[in-house]
């Protein structure tokens, strides 16, 4: 995470989560804004199929990146209650916000200013 030269949002969600289904396309959509500024989103995955992922992210036409939560991804982000979980990772490697629960689509919009 230090090397990156891109502030990104890294997300813990779940396939079958209300408020992850309600949150992914606002950060599809910032995303999509913020993309040319050097933002990235990462989906860390807690569901038991791995599988499933990659099919949910193309059935919703989601075009973040999307991985499985490991324990190594745990350590490195520490553990926070609740779902949806963002991690906002500043250019320096460093976490620069945490936000647990659904947030609305002001307080998504606000996750760009870390650019």
């Amino acid at each position: 995470l230090h090397r990156r030269r891109h502030s990104f949002p890294t997300r813990r969600s779940s396939d079958l989560c209300p408020f992850c289904k309600v949150q992914n396309p606002k950060l599809e959509k910032l995303l999509k804004a913020n993309k040319s500024k050097g933002l990235e989103v990462l989906a860390l995955s807690i569901d038991k199929n791995a599988a499933e992922v990659p099919k949910y992210m193309q059935q919703h036409g989601y075009t973040f990146n999307a991985a499985m939560m490991t324990p190594e991804w745990q350590r490195v982000l520490g553990d926070v209650k609740g779902l949806p979980v963002i991690w906002v990772i500043g250019r320096d490697g460093k976490v620069k916000q945490v936000e647990s629960g659904e947030l609305l689509d002001e307080d998504v919009a606000e996750l760009a200013r870390w650019l």
